[in-house]
């Protein structure tokens, strides 16, 4: 007989137990956004395997920006950072009302509940 824990997400699945031992943070890394002369700008796609554009209870980003929505290093309340989800991906959307042609680097870290 043998005893043990299983953990399980929103979904059901079973995201850690005793045969196996899954990391919930996929990816840690960073990317540069420039706001075109529209104030907006995207970044590249990035891959993330197993992403939908619905399943947030499974597939998750949290973003962190040093001084967005602070008023600090030049960003302020008209900033902001949108995540687009997709199917096997996903990008950021850098917003500024202020001003245009900046960049913002955007760090981020890739979970799986």
């Amino acid at each position: 007989m043998a005893y043990g824990v299983q953990i399980y997400n929103a979904a059901g699945n079973v995201t850690v137990d005793v045969n196996s031992r899954r990391l919930n943070i996929i990816a840690v890394n960073n990317v540069s956004v420039t706001n075109g002369s529209s104030y907006a700008g995207y970044s590249p796609y990035i891959s993330f395997p197993g992403m939908t554009t619905s399943n947030t209870d499974e597939f998750d980003v949290a973003v962190t920006t040093p001084g967005i929505d602070s008023g600090g290093a030049g960003y302020g309340a008209w900033d902001r950072v949108v995540v687009e989800r997709a199917t096997n991906q996903f990008r950021f959307q850098y917003l500024s009302l202020k001003s245009t042609n900046e960049t913002l680097t955007i760090y981020y870290f890739c979970f799986r509940y």
